[in-house]
């Protein structure tokens, strides 16, 4: 192409047909001193000569440019007060803004530096509009000021933004900072309705050291902030301290029929089958017909059923239902297979009405689902390498199938000067969450986050793989240790190092194969499973919550030791609910001694009794100590559950939970069996329920010598029946005191084909002792043991043996 080389302001101002598709070549410092208007010059190739080119304060048209060829990291045009018009035309946007005047002197600490906010404003016009690659070279500290932002998905952004196919990159030493402010409202750079963008390299720093707070603490502002719309976008940029959120994702929720679906628009009893004919079946309820024409269904071809709430639930007890398709006539067009509440669901072309099938509810007040059009952004990539000092949070919300990977989120919730923020988490997906589903979180290290690390409510399929939870870093901070996924359905947490946290489960999260150093492992009971082979040290087990305790959670095929005394909370600490099922768990305890005061091994709350769905089987307590002046009231306290080949090492306390019949077989305890049922009740009226001791062997040791005595069994006064069926019990003292047996309880007893074997000669099971009804005793044999039984007893094939073992 021909050379042009413009000498003066005339050649900007009233540019020559025959300079078209020419390069130009810009030589000369020109100073521009009226408006430029390039309309009809086109294909221009604006080439960096050595000069500079000062628009002033005047306003630039240009037509389809074809590229800015500036190789050189210098001021080439200067916008840092002109207007590129909007009506410009790029052929090619990929440009360095440091060409169009944009000043890298900023100093984050002082708060002080050029004021970029021009520049970014007119470059931004020629990259998003052509789909350029938009760049920062060198190094430096760019500054801007802001404004209070749009954030509308119909509304273009009032600061930085990328839009379109355009892409931006920060060299390694470049940060873009933004000047102190008062708002409660800005984001420093937004993305917005983008297509396989992605900005790289840099870092993006708020004005969190000298944010004016005299409006709130808790503020909306954000370093990157991710709007609907956006499609395969990649951030690579670190954020930090910024009076808001480091990253945070935004959707259009839609609610166009918010919480309309309620109980007085079904049908009760009713069910619309795939012909659309109406069938009776109580199982179901279906609802009256739903316009879905408005226009942010059609931009999203369907529609999303699920609750107006941030929870995820709203009066739903099976999440799942059909939708069955209308036009606008009202005629029926299709029925959809079953669907999931919260998922989107494609409509059929002309279809104007839907109907919703549902699973009839147990209580209708509950209900209240909304039908709505979620406008969101999908396929995201997060790979900063960190998010630093968020004082509202780190990341939050992110959209669904995103994936964060290889990132520092620390010192969220804390400002400079003292602020604390809230939410205060590194990692928060709440606000419209259960639309944000199939969440990857890999190889991301949290600490030092004021309230959390993670919170999650309502969103579903997410997965945290290969993360760190780590020890605090900064001497002084205190925090919440909390990681909070109890919130969130169907979540898998495996592989990851966890120190001294709180990891709250819920809702059929599956927990697998993490390493655990001081952690609680606290269980909502929904259907929630822990697994962990190995590498859990000093863990302690909290079961339960006032507002949900009717279901059950699992510990399966998990191994935990402690290495060091623990301190205030119990190991086992069965808060609200008795419904964890274990299932093949070791907790060797290294001959660690629990007392009843700060080093208790297990607590029980006693207070708003519930029937135990719990069990046991296969589930081991080793090398573990109790210590006490009272012996009797020590060891591990249990819920009322059948309990199967369970090891205990130490004495065995039956304690909370509504009358049932239950099973304690195939284990051993080594210390006292004591049944106290605190919930059962002392009446002697009416039918008992059973307690059955089977295959099961007791021993009584030195350690484990009670204030009255040697018991090896003990059963409060209680309404209970007792049976013992092919048991052991062995007294290993050489100094056996009392009676072996001491039961109060108010039912029958059958004992039969059971040992009772003494170390030495002494020990005595003298049933004159007792204030029970009469015990049958069938096929037992004692060893060692003074057996005395009394006139209203039955024995039955009993033989009492005085033989040194």
């Amino acid at each position: 192409m021909t050379n042009f080389i413009p000498t003066n302001a005339e050649d900007f101002k009233n540019p020559k047909p025959e300079h078209s598709k020419m390069v130009w070549s810009l030589e000369h410092d020109i100073t521009i001193d009226g408006n430029v208007d390039m309309t009809g010059c086109k294909g221009v190739i604006f080439k960096d000569g050595g000069g500079t080119i000062d628009f002033g304060t005047h306003d630039v048209l240009f037509d389809d440019v074809a590229c800015f060829d500036f190789p050189y990291n210098r001021k080439v045009m200067d916008f840092s007060k002109a207007t590129i018009n909007d009506k410009s035309t790029f052929i090619c946007g990929d440009i360095n803004l440091v060409n169009f005047g944009l000043v890298g002197d900023g100093n984050i600490e002082k708060g002080t530096g050029t004021d970029n906010r021009n520049v970014f404003l007119q470059a931004q016009k020629i990259y998003n509009s052509s789909g350029g690659n938009a760049r920062i070279d060198g190094k430096g500290v760019f500054m801007y000021s802001l404004v209070e932002t749009t954030r509308s998905p119909k509304n273009i952004p009032s600061n930085w933004y990328v839009t379109g196919t355009a892409t931006m990159t920060l060299a390694t030493d470049v940060i873009v900072g933004a000047l102190p402010n008062d708002l409660e409202k800005y984001d420093i750079i937004n993305f917005w309705n983008t297509k396989n963008s992605f900005l790289k390299g840099g870092e993006i720093v708020g004005e969190l050291r000298h944010h004016d707070f005299s409006k709130s603490v808790s503020e909306h502002n954000h370093a990157i902030y991710i709007s609907s719309g956006n499609v395969n976008l990649t951030i690579d940029t670190s954020a930090r301290e910024v009076a808001g959120d480091c990253i945070y994702f935004k959707y259009a929720p839609n609610f166009i029929h918010l919480n309309k679906v309620t109980a007085e628009k079904l049908t009760k009893g009713k069910f619309i089958d795939d012909d659309g004919v109406i069938k009776t079946d109580d199982r179901f309820s279906y609802s009256q017909k739903f316009d879905v024409s408005h226009e942010a269904f059609d931009k999203i071809n369907g529609f999303v059923f699920g609750g107006g709430s941030y929870s995820g639930r709203f009066g739903l007890d099976v999440h799942e239902y059909w939708a069955v398709f209308y036009d606008g006539s009202g005629n029926f067009i299709g029925r959809s297979l079953v669907n999931e509440t919260y998922n989107r669901v494609n409509k059929p072309k002309n279809c104007k009405y839907i109907a919703l099938v549902i699973y009839t509810p147990k209580n209708w007040n509950d209900l209240k689902g909304t039908i709505y059009a979620p406008d969101y952004s999908i396929g995201t990539v997060i790979k900063s390498k960190s998010l630093i000092k968020g004082l509202r949070q780190g990341l939050s919300n992110p959209a669904p199938h995103t994936t964060i990977s290889g990132c520092t989120i620390s010192e969220i919730g804390r400002g400079f000067r003292g602020e604390k923020g809230k939410p205060g988490y590194g990692w928060d997906v709440e606000d419209g969450a259960q639309n944000n589903f199939n969440i990857d979180l890999i190889y991301v290290v949290f600490h030092d986050n004021l309230n959390g690390d993670i919170v999650l409510k309502g969103c579903r399929y997410i997965t945290i793989r290969k993360c760190k939870f780590l020890q605090s870093k900064i001497q002084g901070y205190t925090q919440k240790n909390i990681i909070s996924i109890n919130g969130g359905y169907n979540v898998v947490f495996e592989n990851n190092l966890v120190q001294n946290r709180t990891l709250m489960m819920g809702r059929a999260n599956v927990v697998t194969n993490n390493e655990l150093s001081d952690v609680t492992l606290h269980f909502e009971l929904e259907n929630e499973v822990f697994k962990n082979h190995s590498n859990a040290k000093n863990v302690k087990i909290e079961t339960g919550h006032k507002f949900h305790k009717d279901g059950v959670a699992y510990i399966e095929k998990s191994s935990f030791i402690y290495d060091r005394p623990l301190d205030k909370r119990s190991v086992f600490y069965h808060r609200y609910g008795l419904n964890l099922i274990y299932r093949d768990v070791v907790f060797d305890f290294m001959g660690q001694e629990f007392n009843t005061t700060n080093q208790k091994l297990s607590q029980v709350a006693t207070a708003n009794p519930m029937l135990s769905k719990g069990s046991v089987d296969k589930l081991q307590i080793l090398n573990v100590h109790t210590k006490s002046s009272l012996k009797h009231k020590i060891g591990l306290d249990w819920p009322v559950q059948d309990i199967k080949r369970m090891v205990c090492d130490t004495s065995l306390l039956i304690r909370v939970g509504l009358p049932r019949d239950f099973k304690i077989s195939n284990g051993t305890t080594n210390g006292c069996l004591r049944l106290m049922l605190d919930n059962y009740p002392d009446s002697n009226q009416g039918e008992f329920t059973t307690a059955t001791i089977k295959d099961q062997t007791i021993n009584i040791d030195d350690l484990d010598l009670l204030l009255r005595g040697t018991h090896a069994v003990q059963v409060f006064k209680k309404d209970v029946n007792i049976v013992f069926d092919n048991c052991i019990v062995k007294i290993n003292t050489d100094n056996p005191t009392g009676n072996i047996l001491d039961l109060q309880h108010n039912g029958g007893t059958l004992i039969k084909n059971t040992n009772f074997i003494s170390k030495v000669p002494g020990s005595k099971m003298d049933l004159n002792k007792l204030k029970v009804k009469p015990i049958h005793l069938e096929n037992n044999k004692f060893y060692n043991i003074d057996f005395t039984p009394r006139d209203v007893d039955v024995v039955l094939q009993n033989t009492p043996t005085l033989i040194t073992l």
